[in-house]
């Protein structure tokens, strides 16, 4: 069987027309074969494998030419790679939803957290009312919201400087954004005639 022959989903499963006994001698004794090691998976220690299990032969140092035949014809190597391929692309995406998950969770949490600080301010502070003696003071409040603020734009992916620039520019004027504008156009000008041939 050529690699092009190979069904493209789920190449490490049996073929059509692969006979059940080569089909279990791959899945059982070259399959479960780490990738990663030295060697990487053999048929020879697939075979070393299939005698110790049969309970024979256990000196045999290399596979009959006949398993080599058998792994060639059905593509071993070519369908073991594959399930490597496709477990590692599984592991990645179970491993980005898990990051993302943990981001929304710590996101989740930071604006519960602003919250809970503002209630107390709001509570203690905008609305003249008395709290308990164990709530913060106006400047652990207001470093708490901070904080909390902080935690989710980090969490979201928003970068302390990214925040800085938009800050910075929302404070300026309109005649300040347009000289900045101007100043930006007038260095990419500058660049450009830099870059041109002579």
């Amino acid at each position: 069987m050529a690699a092009s022959e190979l069904r493209p989903a789920g190449q490490w499963a049996q073929q059509p027309g692969e006979p059940s006994l080569w089909f279990h001698r791959y899945s059982a004794f070259y399959l479960p074969q780490s990738p990663t090691s030295s060697r990487g998976r053999s048929v020879d220690e697939a075979y070393r494998r299939w005698r110790a299990r049969e309970g024979t032969e256990r000196h045999a140092r290399e596979a009959p030419g006949l398993w080599h035949a058998r792994a060639r014809q059905w593509a071993w190597r070519t369908r073991a790679s594959a399930l490597d391929e496709n477990l590692r692309v599984q592991h990645m995406a179970e491993e980005r939803a898990a990051i993302s998950a943990m981001y929304r969770e710590v996101a989740e949490q930071a604006v519960q957290l602003r919250a809970a600080a503002y209630a107390q301010f709001r509570d203690r502070f905008v609305e003249r009312h008395d709290g308990p003696a164990e709530t913060l003071s106006a400047s652990a409040l207001i470093s708490l919201f901070v904080k909390a603020v902080a935690i989710e734009r980090q969490a979201r992916g928003v970068s302390p400087e990214v925040m800085e620039l938009v800050i910075r520019l929302s404070s300026m004027s309109d005649e300040e954004l347009l000289d900045q504008y101007e100043a930006h156009v007038r260095r990419g000008e500058g660049d450009a005639a830099r870059q041109r041939p002579p």
